[in-house]
């Protein structure tokens, strides 16, 4: 174009239109996963299916065709891959088949916290079934107990004349009774003193310088023992017993073998070794061995025995032999008995006291003259008072 005339503007070039814009929108392909995780292409679903396929499109999947790149899921017309979806019916078999396997392990479970929770209500069952019955059996004791005590309370209060045990005194109260009721508390005689009367002594014996061993068995209730010094071919077994039978010499160390008269003298000292209490008990109580007179003991007051104060009191065996007892005021024990025959004394010393059970005691040692000299010293180490003991055959 010409130039404009001078002094004036040219008029500005026209502001260049944009292009209009132009928005291509591409078509939107439905994708979904494979099995292992590859998206896939639906495509036209219209050119595989009917119109009422299409609307039911989640119910009848499994009818549908689809084709596929294997690679990148895009179609490819060089190369394609034709893929069918799984039937549903599989699909729902498989998790019905997990689900059912879960079940099954969720049911044995169950079954087995069940017995165990059943084991555990049993034994808590049988736990206090056992713990009531031990509370019954506990107050069932203290009630026997509350019982007897009242009742032997009561027996005491009723008799007052047995001091000592569950034993009644033929005694009258004197000086006799005083003192025998301190030797039996000493001692601590026990309630089943008279069923008990089975004693087994063994310890040593000293004759004539020599040590031997000595094994006895008391039967009290029998009045007779069985004693057995020395071991081997040349030990020496006798029998002592009351009355007119005395004691007998066993020749073949047993009772079923033969038997033999010895020397009443010497049968006296075989007796006193294991003589303690015997002619007191039997004639203190009342007792199923005969009748005993109303005042068998007679007290002869306080002397000194190898410089021990004590208190005698005296009795009368049945063939006329005098028995005395001398008690030591400190403890109310026995310290001596002298056995007084026509012409032999025996005195019998006695020390060493020891329980041979929870209640009661017995010298352990003794010490034994005939005629004012040393015939015998006795140690017994174990003494024991047991029922039913049996004389050896």
């Amino acid at each position: 174009p010409p130039p404009p005339p001078f002094g004036v503007m040219p008029p500005p070039p026209p502001f260049p239109q944009a292009a209009p814009p132009y928005f291509i929108t591409p078509p939107v392909v439905p994708m979904f996963e494979d099995e292992y995780g590859a998206e896939v292409e639906y495509g036209d679903f219209e050119r595989y299916a009917s119109a009422d396929e299409a609307s039911d499109y989640y119910g009848d999947l499994d009818e549908a065709e689809f084709f596929v790149d294997g690679e990148n899921g895009a179609f490819d017309d060089d190369e394609e891959e034709e893929v069918f979806a799984a039937p549903l019916s599989d699909m729902k078999s498989d998790a019905e088949s997990k689900l059912l396997e879960i079940g099954e392990k969720q049911g044995e479970a169950v079954k087995s916290g069940k017995f165990f929770i059943l084991f555990g209500k049993v034994c808590k069952f049988a736990m206090s079934i056992v713990a009531v019955a031990f509370i019954c059996l506990g107050i069932f004791y203290m009630v026997v107990s509350l019982v007897d005590y009242n009742l032997d309370d009561a027996k005491i209060i009723e008799t007052r004349d047995a001091p000592v045990g569950n034993f009644s005194w033929r005694l009258p109260h004197g000086r006799v009774r005083t003192c025998l009721e301190g030797f039996y508390k000493s001692i601590g005689v026990p309630q089943n003193y008279i069923s008990a009367d089975d004693i087994l002594f063994n310890g040593s014996i000293t004759l004539g310088g020599q040590k031997q061993s000595i094994y006895c068995i008391k039967k009290r209730i029998d009045n007779k023992v069985f004693i057995k010094i020395g071991t081997g071919t040349t030990s020496k077994t006798y029998l002592v017993c009351s009355g007119e039978e005395g004691v007998l010499r066993l020749l073949d160390g047993g009772m079923s073998g033969g038997k033999r008269e010895i020397a009443p003298e010497f049968g006296r000292v075989v007796a006193s070794f294991t003589a303690f209490d015997d002619p007191i008990f039997f004639r203190a109580f009342s007792r199923e061995y005969g009748e005993a007179v109303d005042n068998p003991f007679s007290y002869e007051g306080e002397v000194k025995v190898e410089g021990v104060d004590c208190q005698s009191i005296s009795t009368k065996d049945e063939d006329g032999t005098k028995i005395t007892f001398y008690f030591e005021n400190k403890t109310g024990r026995i310290y001596k008995a002298s056995y007084l025959f026509e012409k032999q004394r025996i005195d019998i010393f006695y020390t060493d006291y020891k329980p041979i059970d929870e209640e009661q005691l017995r010298p352990f040692t003794r010490k034994i003259f005939v005629n004012s000299k040393l015939y015998a010293t006795i140690e017994f180490t174990f003494v024991v008072k047991r029922n039913g003991l049996i004389f050896p055959n």
